[in-house]
């Protein structure tokens, strides 16, 4: 980002940076999106890509995914929903229901990729902003 930044007049302080990353968990296609809006919302303002512009940035982004986030949970069933909320919150998905309720909806989500097993019993999302908006719906 820096050299691009330096191409146009744009500065990149390292803690946006920072923020940048630690905002997306240096997901790859999250962090290209709010990169963007933090590049777009610099070039609207004071030509610095600081910590401030990242964390707005990382609103624009999230509010931008929101529909896609909605269609992704309305497809859920709702076994699937409370694991993930379960996980989303840093909680046990073994507590929202039954065992095998419990498995069949964390082997359904693992297999379209939105957690990852993080050790056992364990799980983390794959996309941050995701995560962020799962839990800002429980």
């Amino acid at each position: 980002m820096t050299r691009r930044d330096q191409q146009v007049g744009l500065r990149s302080t390292p803690a946006g940076i920072e923020a940048l990353i630690a905002a997306t968990g240096a997901h790859p296609l999250q962090t290209m999106l709010v990169a963007q809006a933090a590049f777009v919302l610099a070039m609207r303002g004071s030509g610095i890509v600081d910590a401030d512009v990242a964390i707005s940035a990382h609103t624009a982004a999230t509010r931008a995914l929101s529909p896609a986030f909605e269609e992704v949970w309305r497809s859920l069933p709702s076994a699937s929903q409370a694991t993930l909320l379960a996980v989303g919150r840093g909680e046990s998905p073994w507590a929202t229901r039954g065992p095998r309720a419990t498995k069949r909806a964390m082997d359904a989500l693992l297999d379209r990729g939105i957690p990852l097993r993080w050790g056992r019993g364990r799980y983390r999302f794959v996309e941050v902003l995701l995560e962020e908006w799962v839990r800002s719906v429980g």
